[in-house]
């Protein structure tokens, strides 16, 4: 989901995913069955670039929160 936001893609993934409630907004969570899922995307598609904008700013977050040289930082920071 983090890489769908970093290529431009909205996520869309269901509520019963503990790691999705964590890391996305609502906007981008459904229910886990079809009918959801298909009315979710319906409704994503009719604001479709306002939800991209909004990935795309959880997506630079996320690219710095995540990057390799902070992710050393923090091993090197526990291992003094």
């Amino acid at each position: 989901m983090i890489e769908a936001m970093i290529c431009g893609t909205i996520p869309i993934t269901c509520t019963d995913n503990e790691t999705a409630k964590e890391f996305l907004p609502p906007d981008f969570m459904c229910d886990s069955n079809a009918d959801s899922i298909l009315k979710h995307i319906e409704n994503l598609d009719k604001n479709y670039k306002a939800k991209q904008e909004m990935a795309f700013k959880f997506a630079e977050k996320y690219k710095e929160q995540f990057n390799k040289t902070r992710i050393a930082r923090n091993i090197l920071s526990v291992l003094k």
